[in-house]
Formats: C-alpha cells, structure tokens, sequence
C-alpha cells in the first residue's frame, strides 16, 4: 500500500460493514500530514537567529523564497524569538512552528509580521506560532486605552484583489489555526479582499484590537478564544459573505463581542454589512457595548444559541448611555441616516439566545424588514442609573432597560417582524426592567404571540403601540401577565386593542370583562370551528344600546328564574310587562316602565 518515498490512499467505496475504514483513513492522512511537514524548510537553515535581537528578517524571506521555488512543502520556525516584520508569504507553503515558544515579533515598530507584496499569493497556512505585539497591559476591563511600547501593528495583514478601489493582487485560500496573537497593537489578523476560503480556526488573541475581515469571498471564524480585545472582539464587516462565526469564547471586548455588521467612514470606503451567515453558539461575557452588533444592513443570516452574559454601558473609560445593548439590529446608513435607510437588515432569525445583564436592554432593531426574533431568554436587563451612576432611570423609559425593543423613535423603519416566544425576566427583589415589549405606533406588519414576563415594572404589552392602520398583531393572546395586583388571560383584536379579558383580582371573584364601548353578545357559531372565517354568528344573550342584557331565545331556568326585585334595579321585564316588588316587599306589574316603587297594580292576593 505505500512506496518508500509515497503513500497512498486506496479507493474504497463504503459499505457499512468494514469497521477498518474510518481508522485506516485517519492513519493515511496522519502519514501525508507528517511527510509534507518532514519536506519543510527550517528557517534555521538559512542563518535566522531566533535569539530575539538580531534582525532575521532577509533570513526568513530567502528560506521562504526557496521553499517555493524548490517545491517545499512549508517554512518551519523551530523554538526562538525571531525579529522579523514585513515578511511575504508565498503560494502553496504551511508557516509553522511548535506553540507559544516559536515566536514572531518586532523590536521595532513595523506594520506586520507578515504581509503580502505585488505577487498572487494562494493556499497558504499559518500554524502553531505565536505573534507578540509591544502592548503590556493591565487593570480594569473592558478598556479603549492601552499602554503601548515599540512592536508589530497586525500579526498577520493581507490584501486582495476584492477590496475595491485598489490594484491589490488576489489572496486565495489562506488558514490561520492554533495560533496565539498578544499584545497586538492593531488588528492581529486583518484580512482584506480575500478569495476563495479563509479560515481561521483555534487561535488565541489576548490584549490586542479586533479580529478583522473585510470583503472575504468566503469565512469560517470558529472555537477561538478572544481576552481584553480594545475594540470588538472580532470584526466580520464590510460585505463579507459566506460566513461562519461559530463556538467562539470572547471576553472583555472594550466594543462589540461580535461585529457582524458594515461600516460607514468619511474617509475610506463605506458599506453595508454581511450577507449569508450564521452565528451560533459563541460565548460571549462583559462586553463594553454591545454583545452581537448586526448594523449596517447584514442580509440572510441565523443568530441562535448564543450566551451573552453582562454588557456595560461602555468600557471604562468611555461611558456612554447608548450602549449596553445584547443584540443589537439596524439598516444602512446606521450612524448617519437611520431614520432614512438606503438598506435594511433583513432576513434575519435571532433565536435560542440567553442573554444575562445588558445595562441598556436584551435585543434592539430599527432599519429592517422580514426579521424573526423568538425563543429568547432575557435576564435582569437594565440598570438603576445611567452611566453617572447618580441619575435613576424611571420605570415608565421606553428606551432603557427593556427586553425587546423594535425602537420607537425609529418606528417607521421597522416592518415585517416577528416576535414570538420570547421570555423576559427580572430576577432581583426590586426589579429595573422596564418594558418587555416595546414596539412603535409608525412599525407596520409586527406580530407579538406568546412572550412571556415576570417581575418587570412594567405589564407585557404596556409598551406595544398599535399602529394607525391596525396592521400589527400585539400579543393576540397573553397568559398569566399580570403582577400582584391581576392576574389575566387577555384577548387582543387586529387593531391591537385588548378589549376581551378574564380577571382575577386578589381577594375578589373571577371577572369576565369587556372594554368601555365594546358591545358584549354571546352567540352560537353555525361551524364547528368557531374562528372559521366562513362561519355566521347568532346571538344567544347580547347587550342592547341601553346597556341592558337581551336575548331572543327563551330563558328556562330550572332553580327559578332570578332577578332584582327594584323597580330601578334591573327587574324583570317580559315583552312590554314589567314585574317588580314595592318598599314593603309586595311584587306589582305595569305594561310599561314603572316611575316608582308604587306605580301599577298590585297582584291579586286570596287567604
């Protein structure tokens, strides 16, 4: 099966019975890994020190130039701290080393370690090596500031031929994995223009700035581990497409957790966010801003099962009132134009995320259309004061401290939304959270079916606003919203009135209860289904103009048939007869409405 100097791997068709099969794959590839690795070139080799002072950088780029030229099949950096920024990977090579003691960096202060020339440059991997920055730093997080010293801006900074209006040369297929990025200056890895594949997979990144990608052909950010980044964790931004940002552990991010969104800049390129992604099961804690940042019209993409636990109201030393938001949603332009969006966010399922502690609210939309937000959870949103720490947020603010908010000030940009399922809970003896639920009269086309709320300031729907033309759908039915004082099952119509509801209030009998100037019936539906909408409705007991119960069926009552016996007081009336008793307790009759007590006759009495 194998030569001395090849092997190969058979073909095999499978057929569910050869048990042998899965392991004799893995052992052929473990071969092929091993043998491409054994035909790498050692940076050593070429006079590189790796002593951490003398400057090995024209010693690294002649061991890269051979290794292509010769057919090699990697560059490798045995144990040392190599001094060398500016180097220029070249096509079809693996750059690695052994982990944290094969060390790129710069005593000096330079752009990156590696960085691309004027040459095509594909199927490259970097492995296994770690890139320290000149950023020594320590204290309170999350934090903008850094204290600098002399070192590399980016670890890793590529240029393609997809960032538009430059003359890049295309970058295709490039890997990034099991690599460590600290003390970073800038963006660790910054990926521009790229085509083909980029990954970048099981890597760590400590006290640097944000992970970067922008117009990438296609993505997969996935199970790296991101600590005290001074702006986003990572930024996934500027018409990326095809991404994966998957199980990824991110803390103390001075900005954004995760930016999936666009960027608007007076001075370079602007553009709209992400299009075709997912975002999925990352782990994302004590965020300065924001949790997951969607802005900038991101397009067709699924946001689930995501633990973001604690946002501040800014990293420390910029605080600010507007942030502290878990999920955040928003059309393009965001920062400059988000009452008039050229694109909207659309396309977007935000579900099965849990989200602990946002000091502003859980989940924020504007500028977007066909969005789906459901089976969220929401913990504890919301904060006693504002960013001073002196002024308290009172309980009746729409724009702090909910749940959900569709933003009212907005509202007009919001269409098409579905909100369903979610759970909103304040879990603290005093509760801070405000609304639930909020929603704007000029949003159109919103559905709010089966949320759910406890121990908030404020009832479930006391913070949707129907819209004009009673186009929304505003919790058409809410289950036990009440609080100490009601609990309810209300039943909402299209026009977003609650107009329909059964109340128990404490101490007091159960209340079927309709709004003011709501005609009440009860009536008998000619189908089986009574919403039907071809069914017809005939009335069995209905509420006439005066306010008084009539029915046009016969009343049979088998304990006898009960009434006030007042002449004011609602007695009984048969057709034009009406029957009352009078102060001394003795029933009278009149055809026509009695004008006191003792008005008509009395009923013949024998002994």
């Amino acid at each position: 099966m194998a030569s001395s100097s090849t092997t190969y791997l058979k073909m095999h068709k499978w057929n569910g019975t050869d048990g042998l099969l899965r392991q004799e794959m893995n052992e052929n590839f473990q071969k092929l890994e091993n043998e491409f690795r054994a035909r790498s070139v050692n940076v050593k080799w070429y006079k590189a020190k790796g002593d951490g002072v003398t400057d090995d950088r024209a010693a690294i780029q002649l061991a890269i130039d051979e290794a292509a030229q010769n057919g090699a099949s990697g560059v490798f950096f045995p144990v040392g701290t190599y001094n060398a920024a500016g180097l220029i990977p070249r096509s079809n090579l693996i750059y690695w080393g052994v982990g944290v003691d094969s060390v790129l960096t710069s005593n000096g202060n330079a752009l990156a370690s590696f960085v691309n020339g004027n040459q095509p440059i594909h199927d490259i991997r970097f492995e296994n090596l770690l890139f320290l920055g000149g950023v020594q730093d320590s204290g309170t997080f999350p934090r903008r500031g850094r204290n600098k010293s002399p070192g590399i801006e980016h670890g890793i900074r590529l240029s393609g031929s997809l960032v538009p209006g430059e003359n890049n040369p295309e970058i295709r297929n490039v890997q990034i994995r099991s690599c460590s990025f600290n003390g970073i200056s800038s963006l660790p890895v910054l990926l521009r223009g790229v085509s083909g594949r980029s990954r970048v997979i099981e890597n760590d990144f400590y006290n640097c700035l944000d992970v970067g990608f922008i117009w990438t052909e296609k993505l997969n950010f996935s199970a790296n581990h991101i600590d005290y980044s001074a702006d986003n964790g990572v930024s996934i931004s500027r018409s990326c497409r095809r991404v994966t940002c998957n199980n990824n552990i991110i803390n103390y991010s001075a900005y954004a957790g995760i930016w999936l969104a666009g960027w608007e800049d007076s001075v370079g390129t602007s553009a709209a966010g992400v299009e075709n992604f997912t975002c999925t099961g990352n782990v994302i804690s004590w965020s300065g801003q924001f949790g997951i940042k969607l802005t900038d019209a991101p397009k067709y993409g699924t946001i689930s099962g995501n633990l973001i636990n604690t946002v501040y109201r800014g990293p420390v030393d910029e605080l600010q009132d507007n942030a502290g938001i878990g999920i955040n949603v928003g059309g393009f332009p965001y920062l400059t134009a988000p009452s008039n969006p050229t694109s909207f966010a659309e396309g977007l399922t935000i579900s099965d995320n849990t989200i602990i502690s946002p000091a502003r609210g859980g989940i924020k939309v504007m500028g977007c259309k066909n969005i789906t937000i459901a089976d969220n959870q929401i913990l504890d949103a919301g904060t006693q004061y504002y960013s001073n720490g002196t002024t308290a947020i009172g309980s009746s603010n729409l724009d702090q401290n909910f749940g959900i908010s569709l933003d009212r000030q907005y509202a007009a940009t919001i269409s098409d939304v579905y909100v369903r399922d979610n759970t909103i809970i304040d879990r603290r003896s005093t509760p801070i959270t405000n609304f639930p639920l909020v929603c704007g009269a000029e949003s159109i086309h919103v559905y709010c079916d089966g949320n759910r709320s406890r121990n908030t300031r404020n009832g479930l729907t006391d913070g949707l606003a129907p819209d004009a033309l009673r186009r929304n759908h505003l919790e058409n039915v809410v289950k036990a919203s009440g609080n100490d004082q009601m609990t309810s099952i209300v039943t909402a119509d299209k026009e977003g009135f609650r107009r329909l509801g059964l109340l128990k209030r404490p101490a007091l009998a159960p209340v079927l209860a309709v709004g003011v100037d709501t005609p009440f019936a009860i009536a008998k539906a000619s189908t089986v289904n009574v919403d039907d909408p071809a069914a017809t409705y005939t009335n069995i007991l209905y509420e006439d103009v005066q306010g008084a119960l009539r029915t046009p069926r016969a009343i049979v009552a088998e304990g006898g048939l009960r009434c006030q016996p007042g002449w004011n007081e609602g007695h009984l009336v048969i057709g034009d007869l009406h029957i009352w008793t009078d102060l001394s307790n003795r029933p009278r009759f009149k055809f026509g409405a009695p004008t006191g007590p003792n008005d008509g006759q009395m009923f013949a009495t024998t002994t």
